[in-house]
């Protein structure tokens, strides 16, 4: 039973993307950063059209098919590249640009 959950889990994840990825693969000086998969994931749940409009026309992504399937996995990928991927990229920022 678990194991058929997280095949499906990983399915659902494959066929709508991914914001955490999404976010974390399109890193720009202005980008947000600390839990930006799940920030743009809750824009657009929220229907927030200019804030989508500044990811996509800004930053070139798209918030994934199915963003209220996607949060939670965003909120855990999010939390767990913070530390070892994202601050590592903010202090260099901060220190060299």
């Amino acid at each position: 039973m678990l194991r058929t959950l997280c095949v499906i889990c990983a399915a659902l994840l494959i066929t709508t993307g991914c914001a955490t990825l999404t976010t974390a693969a399109h890193f720009m000086k202005d980008s947000p950063k600390f839990y930006s998969g799940t920030r743009l994931d809750s824009h657009a749940i929220a229907h927030d059209e200019a804030a989508l409009l500044v990811y996509k026309n800004k930053y070139g992504i798209e918030p994934p098919a199915y963003p209220g399937i996607d949060i939670p996995f965003s909120v855990l990928f999010d939390t767990i590249i913070l530390v070892p991927l994202v601050l590592p990229v903010v202090l260099y920022q901060a220190v060299f640009d």
